[in-house]
C-alpha cells in the first residue's frame, strides 16, 4: 500500500515537471495575441458605469423645482411641443439631457411623485 501511494505521488510530480518544462520550452506561458481586446471592453464598461454614477449624482442635485419643471415640460411635449422645446432652452437642457433626467427620475419613487405633480400642474387649465 505504501509503495502504491508513493508511486502515484511520483507520477504526479513527473507529470507536473513535464508540463512545466513543456510550457517553458514552447513559450506558451502567457495569453495569445488578441487578449488586448478584452481590456478595451473592460475599459469601455467602466467608462459607462462611471457616466451612469455621474448622472445619478447630478440627479440627486436636482431641486424639487427642477424635477417639477421636468414634469411640466414632459406634459408640454404632449400638448405643445414647440413650447416644450422653448422651456428646455430656458433651462439650458438638450432633449437628450432631458430624456436622461426623466428616465432617471422615473426610477426613483419619491422623485417620480414630484415629477408627476409637475405634469399635473401643466395639464390643468
Amino acid at each position: 500500500m505504501a509503495n502504491s501511494g508513493k508511486g502515484i505521488l511520483l507520477a504526479i510530480v513527473v507529470l507536473a515537471v513535464a508540463g512545466i518544462a513543456y510550457l517553458t520550452l514552447s513559450d506558451r506561458v502567457g495569453p495569445d495575441e488578441g487578449a488586448e481586446g478584452t481590456i478595451g471592453v473592460t475599459d469601455q464598461h467602466q467608462a459607462e458605469k462611471t457616466r451612469y454614477y455621474e448622472d445619478l449624482n447630478k440627479l440627486k442635485d436636482l431641486s424639487t423645482d427642477k424635477i417639477q419643471a421636468l414634469g411640466t415640460i414632459s406634459a408640454k411635449f404632449e400638448s405643445a411641443p414647440t413650447e416644450a422645446q422653448k422651456m428646455l432652452e430656458q433651462h439650458g437642457w438638450s432633449k437628450k439631457e432631458f430624456d436622461k433626467m426623466v428616465e432617471a427620475v422615473r426610477t426613483d419613487d419619491e422623485l417620480n411623485k414630484v415629477f408627476e405633480a409637475g405634469r399635473k400642474l401643466a395639464s390643468q387649465p
